[in-house]
C-alpha cells in the first residue's frame, strides 16, 4: 500500500467514500439496518456508525503526527479496545442517528482536510497498529479510506444492497 502524498487527492477519495456512507444510510431498507456483517459480525447500522465514530476521528491521530505528540491509539489493543466500545453503545443506533452523526462528523474531516498541507502527509511516527513507523499520509489511506471502505462493503452485503 503506498502512501498518498497529495492532499486533492486524498479529500477526493474522502468525498466519494463519505458521499457513499451518506448514500447507503439513506437507502437503507429498515429491515435490514439490524443485519449481521459477516466480517465484523456487527449489525449493519453500527457498522456504518463505526466508520464515523472510529475511522473519521483518526484525523485527530494524524494531527499527532504532524505535531510530534504522543498517539492515544497506537497499539491493536487499543483499537480492539475503542471497537469493542463503540459497538456496545451504538448497537441501538438509528439511521437518522448515524447519518446526523456521520453528516457532523464529514464536515469536520472535510474542514480539516481543506487546511492540511501535502508536506503533512511525509510526517512519520512510530505506530505499533501499523507495522512501525509509518507517515501521515498513509494512516489516512488505510483508516480514512481503506478500511472504512472495507466496513461500507460489509454493511452493504449484510442490508442485501450489493
Amino acid at each position: 500500500m503506498s502512501d498518498v502524498d497529495d492532499v486533492s487527492e486524498l479529500k477526493a477519495r474522502f468525498d466519494s467514500l463519505h458521499d457513499a456512507v451518506l448514500l447507503f444510510i439513506k437507502a437503507c431498507p429498515v429491515n435490514a439496518w439490524r443485519n449481521p456483517t459477516a466480517l465484523e459480525g456487527w449489525r449493519a447500522g453500527v457498522t456504518a456508525h463505526h466508520i464515523g465514530a472510529i475511522h473519521y476521528p483518526v484525523i485527530d491521530q494524524v494531527q499527532a503526527i504532524i505535531h510530534h505528540q504522543p498517539l492515544t491509539v497506537a497499539t491493536m489493543a487499543d483499537v480492539d479496545r475503542l471497537n469493542e466500545q463503540h459497538v456496545r453503545t451504538f448497537a441501538e443506533c438509528s439511521p437518522a442517528e448515524t447519518l446526523a452523526f456521520l453528516e457532523r462528523e464529514g464536515g469536520r474531516v472535510r474542514d480539516w482536510l481543506a487546511v492540511l498541507k501535502s508536506t503533512d502527509l511525509a510526517r512519520t511516527a512510530d505506530v505499533p497498529f501499523m507495522g512501525g513507523s509509518t507517515t501521515a499520509g498513509r494512516m489516512l489511506q488505510v483508516v480514512l479510506i481503506d478500511l472504512a471502505a472495507g466496513h461500507l462493503e460489509s454493511a452493504v452485503v449484510a442490508a442485501g444492497m450489493e
